[in-house]
């Protein structure tokens, strides 16, 4: 049994310290590609809910009007 949670303990560090590594490989984004990233999504959001809304209004209205 002791020797099964060594074994746990020892490939948890093994993974948090290779986590540790691959973190450190990562290229993060300055705060300006963030924000420009963010306001990219947060246009296409809008843009498609937008079209979205005015399709199934449109769709909606055609269809009462054939009903």
């Amino acid at each position: 049994m002791g020797d099964k949670v060594k074994e746990f303990f020892q490939k948890s560090m093994t993974f948090l310290t290779e986590v540790k590594v691959e973190l450190g490989k990562v290229t993060w984004p300055s705060q300006g590609e963030l924000q420009d990233s963010t306001v990219a999504v947060f246009v296409t959001v809008v843009f498609f809910s937008i079209f979205i809304f005015v399709f199934d209004w449109v769709l909606s209205r055609l269809l009462d009007f054939i009903f």
